[in-house]
């Protein structure tokens, strides 16, 4: 039976099972919190494998995974850990508050990662003696648009990245319609205009010229 304690293990579980089917690459090299609910173990199609039954238990363990509980994952923005951490304080914590954080780099710990047979874990490398799949070192920084280069908006990430992938609303995960000048999610209303600070993940909406979190100029939608 699934208990509270188990579910970021269950998660953590399941997403290196993906990655190492579907997404080798992604062992060595950083990925990011939008990749994880959108493409790598959404909810929906993976709620068998990670034996989570609802969706509600599903935020809780992303929440988790992402504020460090085991020690799983590296989350590149620590503004980003230190205000998850707050909110899994709270009384009643906002549980879908890792959408907010989509374009922040996540990379899996190596010495958690669990035997393919699945056994216990075991490093299989160190992370920083693997250049990730942009060419950056651990600790390098990926150039922002201040410095001219574009951020990818949140619903524009995601592993072999292209059309379909760009086509995901942020908001709920739908699918959203393949015709131009789509501004708003049919399904549940959110301007998908919205993107995220390639700085610290926060929500940057279409008009602002800079992040309200980190004070980074936004890309334009």
């Amino acid at each position: 039976m699934t208990t509270a304690a188990d579910l970021p293990g269950r998660l953590f579980d399941a997403l290196v099972s993906e990655i190492r089917t579907r997404w080798p690459e992604y062992l060595h090299s950083r990925f990011t919190v939008a990749e994880i609910y959108q493409n790598l173990v959404p909810w929906r199609t993976h709620r068998n494998s990670m034996d989570i039954a609802t969706s509600g238990e599903y935020e809780q363990a992303l929440l988790r995974l992402l504020a460090g509980e085991g020690d799983y994952l590296t989350l590149e923005s620590q503004a980003a850990r230190k205000e998850i951490r707050a909110e899994l304080e709270a009384r009643f914590p906002n549980t879908g508050l890792y959408r907010d954080f989509a374009a922040v780099g996540v990379r899996l710990n190596a010495s958690r990662l669990p035997m393919p047979d699945g056994g216990p874990g075991r490093s299989e490398a160190a992370a920083s003696d693997v250049p990730d799949r942009d060419g950056l070192e651990v600790g390098e920084r990926e150039p922002d648009a201040a410095e001219g280069v574009a951020a990818p908006a949140a619903a524009e990430v995601g592993p072999g990245s292209g059309a379909a992938a760009a086509r995901v609303c942020s908001g709920c995960d739908q699918e959203l319609p393949d015709i131009d000048g789509v501004r708003f999610c049919p399904f549940c209303g959110q301007d998908v205009r919205i993107v995220a600070c390639s700085g610290c993940g926060m929500r940057v909406e279409a008009e602002w010229s800079y992040c309200v979190g980190c004070g980074r100029r936004a890309r334009r939608a």
